[in-house]
């Protein structure tokens, strides 16, 4: 920073002297004259003090001022561009489905209670299920569902085996339900039921009433 100081006689000293008051303190000042007049101007005077140090508390406080605004500014205006940033990524991204979600149990079908008597798990979705009358013939007819859709529909239970495929969806737990349409002769209606993939099988009995259902949670493993 330079400062005019003024002009002054050639008597070694001057005072008074009044310095600007945004001159920063340092360590690196010098006063340095030149002679205005000169008689001769090819040998004009000029001189230089040694360097010397400056305190400015006043200009110091300013600068520290300005320079802590300049920053809350800077930091301000970072803030409000990343608020940007992440105002337009809420407002442009679709909102993701959720997922994993479990549905909850069917508690009851068609006005009947549904009790659930097991839980099976199979590395495969496509399954194959044999039924058939669990003891003797009585007369029993039953439909099957599988998540509340017909698979097997009033079907007369007998000791030969009644194959179909069922599909399973892998993606939460798929109830299996035997329905009595009838009671047989003999009180309740009971089905032998196999659950079959192509590495296990699982043998299972289910009993129903005319109020209530039994059936299995089948679960796809993952």
């Amino acid at each position: 920073m330079v400062q005019e100081l003024g002009r002054f006689k050639n008597n070694g000293y001057a005072k008074g002297i009044k310095l600007a008051k945004n001159i920063n303190s340092g360590t690196s000042y010098q006063v340095m004259g030149i002679e205005l007049l000169p008689n001769n101007k090819e040998r004009v005077a000029k001189f230089a003090t040694p360097f010397f140090s400056i305190k400015n508390k006043e200009s110091d406080e300013r600068k520290r001022q300005a320079l802590l605004a300049r920053n809350n500014q800077n930091q301000s205006n970072k803030e409000k561009k990343k608020d940007r940033k992440k105002l337009k990524k809420i407002t442009s991204s679709p909102i993701a489905a959720k997922t994993n979600v479990t549905p909850p149990l069917r508690k009851e079908f068609e006005g009947r209670r549904i009790s659930y008597v097991k839980n099976l798990v199979f590395e495969s979705e496509h399954l194959t299920v044999k039924i058939w009358d669990h003891e003797k013939e009585d007369g029993d007819i039953v439909s099957i569902y599988l998540n509340g859709a017909l698979v097997l529909s009033k079907h007369l239970l007998t000791n030969d085996l009644r194959e179909f495929d069922i599909e399973l969806d892998p993606e939460k737990p798929n109830d299996f339900l035997l329905y009595a349409h009838n009671l047989g002769e003999v009180s309740p209606n009971t089905v032998s039921v196999e659950i079959a993939s192509t590495v296990k099988a699982e043998t299972i009995t289910l009993n129903s009433y005319l109020r209530s259902c039994e059936a299995v949670l089948i679960n796809v493993k993952k």
